[in-house]
């Protein structure tokens, strides 16, 4: 049994709806959710077949009552809710930014240092906690993205200069507005002063945003096991992601 898409629902032959309801009475009420999930059960199936069955067909079919068998499978379905992680990611890509300091002109005292700023930002159309936003952005295939040049890859396991299987959401840390400032300007420094125009240009991509943010999680540098095979290529990696009510934005500054 299967569905076949997100809103129709395949149902086993009637004979088979009996024996599949029958064990699912029996045995999933105190059964194993992650092997009930790998045999392709979610709660929408399980709420379809529930339906499916009605009260007048229920004890025909099974020998137990319609509530007998909804109070079985609703419980189930709250089990697999809270075990599965959400199919639907509460982010949506929107748009993204880039700034080259090579196109802007530094004076003697200063240098391009190949260094650019990336912004991607994404709606979020439900609330969620920390872990669960950092987690569907971490889902999204706009993450796949090695920042040397070739852009998004949607197979890709590469993320900056990690393996994409060494991030999760406890690899961020969070951080307060000012101190996420301070990361972006004591980078910003390390190859001199800074034209006006460029830093006019990175004020909507980076501090506005940060001072608007309500909360602010920077990735954490995650040691050489995490590190890809062209990960050195990053003389300096700074990635900040901000969380607001209605947004989510990841801002990555780093060189080439």
């Amino acid at each position: 049994m299967s569905s076949t898409s997100s809103d129709e629902v395949r149902f086993p032959l009637d004979a088979e709806v009996f024996d599949v309801v029958r064990r699912l009475t029996f045995e999933l009420p105190n059964g194993d959710v992650e092997s009930l999930s790998s045999r392709g059960w979610t709660p929408e199936v399980l709420t379809s077949i529930r339906d499916y069955l009605g009260s007048a067909e229920a004890r025909f079919r099974t020998g137990y009552d319609a509530e007998e068998i909804s109070t079985a499978l609703a419980a189930l379905t709250e089990s697999v809710t809270r075990a599965l992680p959400a199919t639907r990611n509460r982010l949506d890509y929107r748009s993204s930014e880039f700034v080259n300091f090579r196109h802007y002109t530094f004076d003697a005292d200063g240098h391009h240092a190949y260094r650019w700023v990336n912004s991607k930002r994404y709606s979020l159309r439900e609330p969620g906690s920390r872990d669960e936003i950092l987690r569907d952005l971490i889902a999204t295939t706009e993450y796949r993205d090695g920042y040397i040049g070739g852009g998004v890859d949607p197979d890709g396991q590469i993320h900056g200069p990690y393996q994409l299987s060494a991030i999760s959401p406890d690899s961020y840390r969070e951080v307060g507005r000012d101190e996420a400032e301070a990361i972006v300007r004591r980078w910003l420094a390390t190859a001199g002063t800074v034209p006006a125009e460029l830093l006019n240009a990175l004020e909507p991509v980076i501090f506005e945003p940060i001072r608007a943010a309500h909360s602010i999680h920077e990735l954490k540098r995650l040691g050489a096991a995490a590190v890809c095979s062209y990960g050195e290529i990053h003389l300096e990696f700074h990635e900040l992601v901000l969380v607001d009510d209605t947004s989510v934005r990841m801002i990555v500054a780093a060189d080439d």
